[in-house]
């Protein structure tokens, strides 16, 4: 088994996806999503099982994860870049 030790507060260099390329656009994304549904369904204080699916395809059409150049840029922001052997 290998083990190995990242020095502390040292992730967000080793995950690029948790930089602002990534997440950050995917978390302002859902929070109007949600806000825009508490607003127009201000008696419901969940979010039901019939509701969520709609809700995360909005997500998924918004925000548009399958966007090669979006993962690309993360690795760029944290300086992970592919091995070029040459």
């Amino acid at each position: 088994m290998l083990y190995i030790f990242l020095p502390p507060n040292s992730t967000h260099l080793t995950q690029p996806l948790d930089v602002i390329s990534f997440f950050k656009p995917l978390k302002v994304s859902w929070r109007k999503i949600i806000t825009d549904y508490k607003l127009r369904n201000s008696r419901e204080n969940v979010v039901n099982n019939v509701t969520l699916p709609t809700l995360l395809k909005r997500l998924m059409d918004n925000i548009n994860i399958n966007e090669k150049n979006l993962i690309k840029k993360g690795f760029k922001d944290t300086g992970i870049y592919p091995l070029d052997k040459n």
